[in-house]
């Protein structure tokens, strides 16, 4: 054996030294966060075991006694809020309706919180063409965009 095949055999063995001590330290890693899971999950079982009365020095449950515990709990519909995950849009009217029963006579009333109203002038209101002005040629009657002058210059 010569020396470069030595120094080459020396490079290899401390090659192989670096990759499994990293790899050990990635071990490391990967066996704490496994420990420290297993501490949470084992945090939740206690929990389970205190919210359903179980008794903890057996160390484990059987599934009949899990299920006939869950089914004997009975949950008030009082407890929980459903949410929606969309918005909804309301299909009721903004105005509120009060009958008064003694003079059968109706009042509406717009509901507390809003104060948005429509104005139907404004809404519907739509320029005629009389009134529109071109802004290149000046002329009434069409705009810009349908300019005879712009759109007909090159023909």
């Amino acid at each position: 054996m010569d020396n470069t095949d030595i120094s080459e055999l020396n490079d290899k063995v401390l090659q192989l030294s670096l990759d499994i001590s990293s790899k050990t330290q990635e071990l490391d890693i990967l066996q704490r966060h496994y420990s420290k899971k297993l501490t949470v999950l084992n945090d939740y079982i206690r929990q389970l075991h205190k919210a359903l009365n179980f008794d903890t020095s057996s160390g484990h449950i059987t599934d009949e006694e899990l299920i006939s515990k869950l089914q004997g709990q009975v949950i008030d519909e009082e407890e929980f809020i459903i949410l929606p995950k969309k918005l909804i849009r309301s299909s009721m009217p903004r105005l509120k309706i009060n009958k008064v029963l003694a003079s059968e006579t109706q009042t509406v009333t717009p509901l507390q919180g809003t104060s948005t109203t429509y104005n139907t002038e404004t809404k519907n209101f739509r320029k005629s063409k009389s009134k529109m002005n071109c802004s290149a040629c000046h002329e009434v009657g069409h705009k810009r965009s349908q300019c005879p002058q712009i759109l007909y210059k090159n023909i």
